[in-house]
């Protein structure tokens, strides 16, 4: 079972959608815990990991010795790759 940590940043852009996006999006966060490679997709130009939950991609960093998801950031699919 992994942990999933998130970064400050993260944590801020949840707190600020709506409720309704919030916890669907921190459910399918929740939901890689047992087993994140089912969920997430590898970036291409970058050593991260992407979750699509409808609109919006969490990007994701993967430590898997040490059995941890640490969510880098979280945004609109328009907007979210512009700030790798």
């Amino acid at each position: 079972m992994f942990t999933v940590e998130f970064t400050e940043k993260s944590l801020k852009y949840l707190e600020s959608l709506d409720r309704k996006d919030a916890q669907r999006i921190y459910k399918k966060i929740m939901s890689t815990k047992a087993n994140p490679l089912h969920y997430i997709e590898k970036l291409a130009s970058v050593d991260l990991w992407k979750l699509r939950v409808g609109d919006y991609r969490v990007i994701i960093r993967l430590n898997k010795s040490k059995q941890v998801v640490t969510v880098i950031d979280i945004g609109h699919r328009r907007n979210v790759y512009k700030k790798l």
